[in-house]
């Protein structure tokens, strides 16, 4: 009998929130000030500011829904962790070299061409691709994270070994690699 006298309210009040607003307003029920003080702890407040946020991701990051970064329901896999010297990094490991950008400092391949028709200012391996890869790889694990940008690495290779030359033609002793968002590398002489 306990159990009946404490489903009626909750029934109660179920049929009551289906009726129309003149018997909303007739209920002694109010739930405004609740929620605007659950927004306010949630930090939710009006449209912009540094704490706002009413964007449609805003809210599930706030909640913990899930992170960025960590790949959908269903899709993807959750990112590698990051090395312990690589702090913010997208990813501990490449996922492989991103072609396009790295043929770019090749000569002899459409990509450089571009960049040279463009006017940009292109430094050039001292090899073929597969030179550039292996020092693009052996400079992400080697290298120097910068302090600033994360997702870049230095590897200086000493007096002895020129990898490549700058756009006005001197030799060059560094490779500087960057890695995007998806976990792809490329490399250049520096």
């Amino acid at each position: 009998m306990t159990d009946l006298k404490r489903r009626i309210p909750a029934a109660f009040l179920a049929a009551a929130l289906l009726l129309p607003g003149a018997v909303h307003r007739a209920l002694p029920i109010t739930t405004a000030p609740a929620q605007q003080a659950a927004r306010r702890r949630r930090g939710g407040g009006g449209g912009g500011g540094k704490k706002g946020g009413r964007g449609p991701i805003a809210r599930p990051l706030r909640m913990g829904m899930f992170k960025p970064g960590k790949g959908a329901p269903g899709g993807g896999g959750a990112r590698p962790r990051t090395p312990p010297g690589a702090r913010g990094a997208p990813h501990e490991h490449p996922r492989g070299i991103n072609d396009q950008q790295q043929k770019g400092h090749i000569k002899g391949t459409p990509q450089y061409d571009n960049r040279r028709k463009q006017g940009k200012a292109t430094s050039t391996w001292n090899g073929d691709e597969s030179y550039a890869n292996a020092h693009t790889f052996e400079a992400w694990y080697k290298g120097t994270p910068d302090s600033r940008r994360p997702e870049v690495r230095v590897y200086d290779y000493g007096p002895g070994h020129v990898t490549g030359y700058s756009p006005q033609g001197q030799p060059q002793h560094k490779v500087k690699v960057h890695m995007n968002n998806e976990g792809m590398i490329h490399g250049h002489p520096k």
